[in-house]
């Protein structure tokens, strides 16, 4: 069994993929990632950093997320690694 996940343009994905019998049993659950050849992972404790900022950016206290502001939250995120 093979898959190839689609690659983002830029960046990286992370998801996982289920394989399940013809019942729709899962057999296995696999944890995927897909980064362009070209790009870089971030470390474990940007990508925490990563998450962190994104929950943050969802709380109620930080107000409507504005194109402005999901920009500010992408470029923060992508300067430590890129």
């Amino acid at each position: 069994m093979d898959w190839t996940p689609a690659m983002p343009s830029e960046g990286f994905v992370v998801s996982h993929a289920i394989i399940s019998d013809q019942a729709g049993h899962t057999l296995l659950d696999v944890p995927d990632i897909a980064v362009p050849a070209a790009d870089s992972l971030p470390t474990v404790e940007l990508y925490a950093d990563m998450v962190g900022k994104a929950a943050e950016a969802r709380s109620p206290q930080s107000g409507p997320i504005t194109e402005a502001k999901a920009q500010r939250i992408r470029d923060d995120i992508r300067k430590p690694w890129m």
